[in-house]
């Protein structure tokens, strides 16, 4: 629960262009980033490339997630519109 929290406070503060902490991969300290900049390491989901929001084909995946449970498999992916910048949720068998 503290992830999820973690993670809408930091997407909700870029999306606004307040400062956020950055990676300690990457450095230190706080930066002011862009959507663009924030998504720069996430892939295509070249399966369902549309925005659910605006069609845009303009998309990076944010989260996605495969199960198998007695054979049936279950999937579930975020996608992020870089031209809305609104998310697409699917849950897909």
């Amino acid at each position: 629960a503290d992830v999820v929290l973690y993670v809408n406070i930091r997407r909700k503060k870029i999306m606004i262009g307040d400062p956020v902490e950055i990676n300690p991969s990457v450095g230190h300290g706080m930066k002011i980033m862009t959507v663009d900049e924030w998504s720069s390491r996430w892939k295509r989901n070249d399966d369902f490339p549309d925005c659910l929001n605006c069609g845009s084909k303009n998309t990076k995946e944010h989260h996605f997630n495969q199960t198998w449970c007695r054979g049936k498999k279950k999937f579930e992916s975020e996608i992020l519109c870089l031209d809305c910048h609104m998310f697409s949720w699917r849950s897909y068998r």
